[in-house]
């Protein structure tokens, strides 16, 4: 196709017109370069056609632009009114996210952070897998580390208090550092503890009473040294506590001859037929002059009850004596060697799963005489009945009854 030149307009034939008015209305040229026709408008997708495809409203086409024509457009412009055409416009394709969740329908705004963002692909909600079972296994860690310092802690605590305690226990037992030892989770240094006195029954006194039978001394049998098997053998099993974190044992240092409070109690075992004792306080004395002496000691007034073995009225009716008065006196020696029971004795009658004191012990019940010296009563169905007043003397004030155990 060649070029027309832009001023020359081809002249349309002239056709013979037989009418006057048909040439009275012959069309005048005035213009040399006529306006061009306006562009023809595109086709409305909502029209119906079969032709023509129906497109999503979010699709733009743009028909592809034909330079040759914009040349000649833009020059027949120019000529006809004299001015500069506008630039042309170029199709840009919109760029949408793939994401599903994008709900952005507009195209794009260039020069706004909007358009570059949805040029970008928009906001993506990164969903890592696994989220929640990392999570898990962090606090599963976090878990696992805290019990195991727990533990580690505890454990080293415990090994700490219980080698403290077996030093303790080593010195107590040595020299033993005046009142540094304290109570541990381990083996309780020495003198606590739960131990068992084996003793013998060595002597007994009646003169409180006019009727010796009124005053007995378990078991009853008084221990003869020259024949280790004649009995006498007389358990006592008590329990030693502190009261503080300084208290007295082996070494400690001479006291007065009163003493000083050892800031230790002494109790017995749940035992009905043995003798109770509940929390007593223990004095520690020791004497200067002889370091063998120190000792542990206490004393209590206790009411003793005896059964006699005779009865003491005429029907023969049994006996229950009381000595309200009497004064148990326990002594445990801190150093003190022991020789009962005698090596090669058989002990294994004693039925006890404690500790068997080390040192000597010594142990008295002692009964002062006069009024109500003892109070005897008849005694049926274990309930005291009548008062026995026949055939009982009181006794100066002065006499003593007792019951002395030692094992040495």
């Amino acid at each position: 196709m060649k070029d027309q030149p832009d001023t020359a307009l081809r002249t349309p034939a002239s056709r013979r017109i037989s009418s006057p008015a048909s040439q009275r209305l012959q069309s005048v040229t005035e213009n040399r370069h006529p306006r061009a026709p306006p562009p023809i408008p595109v086709k409305s997708i909502l029209r119906n056609s079969t032709s023509t495809l129906s497109l999503p409203s979010s699709i733009i086409v743009t028909p592809p632009q034909d330079h040759e024509s914009d040349k000649q457009t833009s020059s027949s412009g120019t000529a006809a009114t004299g001015g500069t055409a506008p630039p042309s416009y170029h199709w840009v394709p919109e760029q949408r996210a793939v994401d599903n969740e994008s709900s952005l329908d507009s195209g794009p705004v260039e020069g706004e952070k909007l358009a570059e963002l949805r040029r970008n692909g928009g906001y993506k909600r990164r969903n890592k897998r696994g989220g929640w079972w990392r999570m898990l296994l962090v606090i599963i860690v976090v878990c696992i580390v805290v019990v195991g310092l727990a533990v580690g802690l505890g454990v080293g605590l415990t090994v700490g208090r219980r080698e403290h305690g077996s030093q303790d226990d080593a010195g107590a037992n040595t020299s033993g550092a005046p009142g540094n030892e304290t109570q541990g989770s381990g083996p309780q240094p020495f003198p606590l503890g739960q131990y068992t006195m084996l003793t013998a029954l060595k002597n007994v006194s009646t003169d409180c009473t006019s009727n010796a039978e009124t005053w007995t001394c378990y078991p009853r049998t008084i221990y003869d040294p020259s024949n280790p098997s004649s009995g006498g053998l007389a358990t006592f099993d008590w329990i030693l506590t502190n009261t503080s974190s300084i208290f007295a044992t082996m070494g400690s240092g001479p006291t007065p001859n009163e003493g000083v409070p050892a800031n230790i109690s002494i109790s017995s075992t749940d035992n009905p037929l043995s003798i109770a004792i509940n929390n007593q306080s223990l004095t520690y004395i020791s004497s200067a002059s002889n370091s063998s002496t120190a000792r542990l000691t206490f004393s209590y007034t206790m009411g003793k009850s005896v059964f006699p073995a005779t009865s003491l009225t005429d029907n023969n009716v049994g006996t229950q004596c009381f000595f309200n008065q009497t004064v148990f006196i326990g002594t445990l020696y801190l150093s003190a060697p022991r020789n009962y029971p005698p090596e090669g004795t058989n002990s294994s009658s004693v039925q006890s799963s404690n500790i068997q004191w080390p040192y000597a012990v010594e142990v008295t019940q002692s009964s002062p005489g006069g009024e109500d010296s003892p109070a005897c009563y008849e005694y049926m169905n274990g309930v005291n009945r009548d008062r026995i007043t026949t055939g009982l003397t009181a006794q100066p004030q002065n006499s003593q009854c007792s019951c002395d155990y030692n094992n040495f």
